[in-house]
């Protein structure tokens, strides 16, 4: 199902992917050179960067900068795609994968600060179009509330919610009690710090300030900025998994939260507050799809791939 309509005088694409619908294709001819991988040496540290699509510049197509989740720069296809019709990077933050720890508080205006000047190093100049999977739906938010003058665009792929505060109301409506949260907050915060000094020193910093928001988030806590009034497309996927892990615990929040039913009550009302998401933008897509879960754009690449065109336009 697509259909547009206007709130609040913007124009608003709200689509839901069944099964059935949208068989795209990329017609874009491949005239891109082979992505390229180098590091890029900022204040004293290097950081391992991907490119693509870098013959595209002399004819003024936006750069799509790739900001990847937690620990990981997984992109499947859609790098590839993307740099048929566009400059495109992706690249590994502070202490990730091969990008040297450079030992700064982590804060998600200090992981901005970091890649913009990437970006200037490189001479890739704005505006920007910003995608960001899951956590990096969150850096990418930070980079246009500071930056807005430099952003084109943002694209949210499962991105983790940055306005909804954790709250739980999902549960209260199940008839959970809910007096073990703070007990199950404790519990979960410190096995993360102990299950994180394993972790090389980017991965750690990382996990550690994600789990600390994790149960009483909200976007002032992290300095999201203003809120740019730009095009944004945000995909979300509602394939759930087929098995959850088995709780011991005899709290009821814990149980609770682990179960299927809450999963599917979480689900709806994250897409409520994605619809409120786009009709902030002047111009908001939100792309549903059962066939997709978590790595929407591993999942679904080709609707990610189409989204980023459409954008670039």
């Amino acid at each position: 199902m697509r259909s547009l309509f206007t709130l609040n005088g913007f124009k608003v694409w709200i689509l839901i992917v069944s099964f059935h619908l949208f068989n795209y294709s990329i017609n874009a001819q491949d005239s891109s050179t082979k992505p390229t991988y180098q590091f890029v040496e900022i204040d004293g540290y290097k950081y391992h960067v991907r490119l693509g699509g870098q013959e595209h510049l002399e004819h003024g197509i936006p750069v799509v900068v790739l900001e990847a989740g937690f620990g990981d720069w997984k992109w499947g296809t859609i790098f590839d795609d993307i740099a048929k019709t566009a400059p495109v990077i992706a690249y590994e933050r502070s202490g990730i994968g091969q990008s040297e720890w450079n030992e700064m508080e982590y804060t998600t205006l200090n992981v901005v600060n970091i890649l913009r000047k990437i970006l200037q190093k490189l001479e890739l100049p704005p505006p920007y179009v910003l995608a960001g999977h899951s956590w990096g739906g969150v850096l990418i938010r930070t980079f246009a509330g500071h930056f807005p003058e430099e952003i084109k665009a943002l694209v949210y792929i499962d991105s983790t919610d940055f306005t909804t505060h954790r709250d739980h109301t999902e549960l209260v409506e199940m008839g959970v009690d809910t007096t073990g949260i703070a007990a199950f907050a404790k519990k979960y915060k410190e096995n993360d710090i102990k299950n994180a000094q394993s972790f090389p020193p980017g991965y750690r910093a990382e996990w550690i300030y994600i789990g600390e928001l994790f149960f009483d988030f909200k976007g002032e806590d992290i300095g999201l900025g203003s809120n740019p009034k730009i095009p944004i497309a945000v995909f979300v996927g509602t394939k759930l998994p087929k098995h959850l892990p088995a709780v011991t615990s005899d709290n009821p929040f814990e149980k609770a939260f682990f179960s299927m039913e809450y999963r599917k009550e979480a689900q709806k009302e994250r897409i409520q507050a994605c619809t409120e998401w786009i009709s902030e933008s002047p111009e908001g897509y939100l792309i549903v799809s059962p066939k997709a879960g978590h790595y929407f754009h591993l999942d679904e690449p080709q609707l990610v791939v189409e989204m980023i065109k459409r954008l670039i336009e």
